[in-house]
């Protein structure tokens, strides 16, 4: 093992969201324009892939979704929601980067009419970041302006990576921020929870006027609060992310809020012709009395409130240990995981209807468990 390199970890980036589009004028000349949904935008090496997973997306959302579902991924904030102020020339060239206290220009050029206030490790200088109130901010073409870089996974579609999403709104920025905070403060952890991240119509009045944008916000209305918090187990190794892309943005740094590069429309993959499954006389009867298995389980969880107190304290403590079990945990290991979840010491504590919830969630989890390798 070498120290520094062989606990590290990266998720590949397999692409953006876009927030925006481009259109072009009577003029010809091509301009931003924000939109109120996401655009899916692979670039992995594979052009048929990046193809099937547009195809994907347009199956599961539509062709102008709303709403999609994400995952945080296993990292810190810093890393997987960077948030700067950066500054751009007419090429790719990052000029600088500040974080409005300080910032670094690549080159000492770059640092002219700033205040230098020294250089870091690679010889660039380091200079007062003035944020919002910076020259380069300010003046008529500014070529400078805070960016967001969200970094999310897309459980729903094939491939393992993040998806990255530029925004230099600082609604969407507050909104983003704050659900981390509260998923933190709620569920014990802000990461691999099943969430939806949306775009919302928000007024925003900016000097005097009023315009509509489509903010980003994270919320979820496919599961309760109660199930969300138990979804939430003890933390696991952290994953390294690779740095936000740091290529320029140019969409980004014109006068549309959140614009970004039109994507062209998928083609929908046709499914061929299906092939006719030979019977398995041989596994049938394995098959039905998996069948009776998951019908008994299911009754089971129907009859739950039938049940004496007594009893159903019996088959939570049961149904934990299969689902440890099945997670290749202890019972111990995993009840205690449950007890942080509900903040409860002991299992009697729990009222009726805190305990028929658990146990519900219990059986849900393990058929997931269950079907997972089918």
């Amino acid at each position: 093992m070498i120290k520094g390199l062989s606990e590290q970890r990266w998720l590949p980036r397999l692409g953006h969201l876009r927030l925006g589009i481009k259109k072009k004028t009577a003029q010809d000349v091509e301009y931003p324009a924000e939109i109120d949904y996401f655009i899916l935008d692979p670039q992995t090496p594979d052009a048929k892939r990046n193809e099937d997973l547009k195809s994907q997306f347009k199956k599961l959302y539509g062709v102008e979704p709303k709403s999609i579902k994400i995952m945080f991924p296993p990292a810190k904030p810093e890393l997987f929601f960077a948030q700067w102020y950066k500054r751009y020339g007419k090429s790719t060239l990052k000029k600088c980067i500040g974080d409005g206290e300080t910032a670094t220009c690549a080159t000492e050029e770059f640092a002219q009419g700033l205040e230098v206030i020294g250089k870091n490790d690679f010889g660039q200088p380091v200079v007062k970041c003035a944020g919002l109130h910076c020259v380069h901010q300010t003046k008529a073409k500014a070529d400078c302006r805070r960016l967001a870089s969200l970094q999310v996974l897309l459980p729903d579609l094939t491939g393992i990576g993040v998806w990255q999403i530029n925004t230099s709104s600082s609604n969407s920025i507050r909104n983003i921020n704050s659900a981390i905070e509260w998923l933190q403060g709620i569920c014990g952890r802000f990461y691999m929870l099943p969430l939806t991240l949306m775009r919302v119509k928000t007024d925003i009045e900016y000097e005097g006027k009023r315009s509509v944008h489509y903010c980003l916000q994270i919320d979820q209305k496919d599961v309760k609060l109660e199930k969300l918090q138990l979804m939430a187990q003890t933390p696991g190794d952290k994953i390294l992310l690779p740095p936000p892309d740091q290529a320029k943005d140019p969409l980004l740094y014109a006068d549309a809020e959140d614009a970004q590069v039109e994507d062209k429309p998928a083609h929908e993959a046709q499914p061929g012709p299906a092939k006719a499954e030979e019977p398995a006389k041989e596994q049938k009867p394995a098959a039905e009395e998996k069948q009776k298995a998951k019908a008994q389980e299911t009754a089971n969880a129907f009859d739950f409130k039938e049940l004496d107190r007594p009893t159903q304290e019996k088959a939570v403590r049961e149904m934990t240990g299969k689902v440890a079990k099945k997670r290749g945990l202890s019972a111990e290991n995993y009840g205690n995981q449950l007890k942080n979840r509900f903040r409860f010491q002991k299992i009697s504590e729990l009222s009726d209807a805190k305990l028929k919830g658990i146990y519900e969630i219990l059986t849900a989890e393990l058929d997931g468990v269950d079907g997972a390798g089918q």
